[in-house]
């Protein structure tokens, strides 16, 4: 019912009429009033419209963008905010400052977190792009109605192939930070550090090991995803493109006389015998 409302407040203001047959099927109790109560609506001034209150306007468009493809520049900005952490770590290590040391081990932990959930969450729009690119109904270009896949190719898939491949700066700047990462373990243990502090230290590396592996599986499935679709469109501009060229060769050399005969002999073939 909500998902109602606010679609239709997308259009302008809610007349009391429509709001009627939005919430004619719910079993609540005086639902306009409850619904003014929660602050999901609001009354307009001097009229009897309402519109969806800004706080729960916010929130669904919040929600609704959870699957909205992000940008190269956050994952690479995340990257570079992990190779800073771990510079603290390994700086808080050397100043034998263990309460630096654990703060910064935990905010690496988070931001690893972080990552994952924007890879996720990429993962899931190429999945809806996709899944509209199919669906849309019309007959339009194929281009115009795959536009949408070619841009996630050429402004997220392409970029970040060029960064996770095996020479790219991706791969240099996992190399680094797990490089970095052991060797915190090894002061820890030069240092008489407690198991537990060690333990906590294994655990960041294998989840750094974890992140360097869904990044990658990410970038395949992803790019399996959208592959088919934009190697559709680009056969078809390519095709498009011959036809064009012929047909204005044909126009310009004027040889060719394209008119059908009046009659056109049909010879009958011998019965199919199998």
């Amino acid at each position: 019912m909500i998902e109602a409302i606010y679609e239709r407040c997308q259009q302008g203001t809610l007349q009391p009429g429509t709001l009627q047959q939005i919430t004619k099927e719910s079993k609540i109790t005086n639902v306009t009033q409850r619904l003014l109560d929660e602050g999901i609506i609001v009354q307009l001034p001097d009229t009897p419209c309402f519109e969806m209150g800004d706080f729960i306007q916010n929130l669904i468009n919040h929600l609704r963008q959870e699957h909205s493809l992000g940008l190269v520049g956050e994952i690479r900005v995340y990257l570079e905010d992990l190779e800073a952490q771990t510079r603290q770590i390994v700086a808080a290590l050397g100043q034998t400052d263990y309460e630096k040391l654990f703060r910064h081990a935990g905010n690496l932990k988070n931001r690893i977190v972080s990552i994952r959930r924007h890879l996720h969450n990429n993962s899931e729009a190429v999945h809806d792009i996709v899944v509209r690119a199919k669906t849309r109904k019309g007959r339009i270009p194929l281009r115009q109605r795959y536009g949408e896949v070619l841009e996630a190719w050429e402004t997220y898939i392409e970029p970040v192939q060029e960064m996770a491949s095996p020479e790219g700066p991706f791969e240099a700047l996992f190399e680094r930070l797990e490089r970095e990462l052991k060797l915190a373990i090894q002061q820890l243990d030069s240092k008489g550090a407690l198991v537990s502090e060690r333990r906590n230290f294994e655990v960041l590396l294998y989840r750094l090991t974890g992140l360097r592996s869904e990044l990658k599986l990410h970038l395949t499935e992803s790019r399996n995803a959208l592959l088919p679709l934009v190697r559709q469109v680009r056969r078809n501009s390519t095709a498009a493109r011959g036809a064009s060229i012929a047909l204005k060769q044909l126009r310009t050399d004027a040889k060719f006389d394209t008119s059908l005969p009046e009659r056109i002999p049909i010879k009958r073939l011998p019965p199919f015998e199998g």
